[in-house]
């Protein structure tokens, strides 16, 4: 802390490495563990700040207009805006180009991505506690219930074992990407791309062809005959099948909830019937 307060100042920086000479080894693994976690949590109170300080900005400001991605020159919604009023780039040019990009993420089974399933939810759930502690209004007894739960989850990560003890197969890193995919991207690919055709609603008056599909995913877990030499044809069919599963668990649950939100009628006009 007096280091950051005074970075000019180099007694606090000669004291941390006294500190850092003389603990033991054993006392070692608890200070890393310490930062890491603290790093984690610091990361996600960030992005909530950064939004809060976007969405103060633009209740603050009234010049732009509306739209559910943040104005901020690094996004999507900052760089229409720049093209539009600094370039003079026509609305159907910038359209047609949004609809033909690309991006193709891979997914790895790198040996620096050692976190769990279980921490990853526990991080989701940080993430979310923090998000409804920002709401407006929230009742006395629903932000301390709140702050109980952030504490037990905390408490939690600090109980629980980061680093894998023993190296993982190939089946369970297929299992931690698939991990990847369930807790985070399932959910929030589908909703950014809902904001991002929200935006070219707002900002170019025109919606995302429903064929567009500027996001997708690949992976090389289960594949790799370059560097794991436990890789091999029917690893990699066992893990094929195991992606081909949970895939069709995870759109079995969508359509599932899909089909508790529709309505179920006998008497729907012929008009309607010949829409469904």
């Amino acid at each position: 802390m007096k280091r950051a307060a005074n970075p000019d100042d180099p007694t606090p920086f000669e004291e941390m490495k006294k500190l850092a000479y003389d603990i033991s080894p054993n006392d070692t693994l608890g200070v890393m563990k310490t930062f890491s976690i603290a790093l984690n949590l610091v990361n996600a109170a960030e992005v909530h700040h950064r939004m809060r300080l976007v969405r103060k900005n633009e209740h603050a400001d009234d010049t732009h207009h509306i739209g559910p991605l943040p104005m901020i020159e690094d996004s999507i919604r900052g760089t229409m805006e720049i093209l539009l009023e600094e370039d003079e780039v026509s609305p159907d040019s910038i359209f047609e180009r949004l609809i033909s990009q690309k991006c193709e993420i891979v997914l790895t089974a790198h040996p620096t991505e050692v976190n769990r399933r279980t921490l990853i939810l526990k991080y989701r759930n940080i993430s979310e506690l923090l998000a409804q502690l920002e709401r407006p209004g929230l009742h006395p007894f629903e932000r301390a219930e709140a702050s109980n739960n952030l504490r037990g989850i905390i408490a939690a990560i600090w109980g629980s074992d980061e680093i894998r003890r023993i190296k993982p197969t190939v089946q369970k890193e297929a299992a931690g990407g698939c991990a990847v995919i369930e807790s985070v991207l399932w959910d929030a690919v589908p909703s950014y791309l809902r904001k991002l055709d929200a935006q070219c609603r707002v900002t170019l008056g025109k919606k995302l062809p429903v064929d567009v599909a500027p996001i997708k995913f690949a992976s090389w877990i289960g594949g790799d005959r370059d560097g794991n030499p436990n890789c091999t044809p029917a690893v990699t069919q066992e893990v094929l099948a195991y992606q081909k599963l949970r895939a069709a668990k995870m759109f079995l649950n969508d359509l599932n909830f899909l089909y508790s939100e529709l309505a179920i009628s006998s008497r729907f006009s012929p008009e309607l019937e010949a829409l469904a």
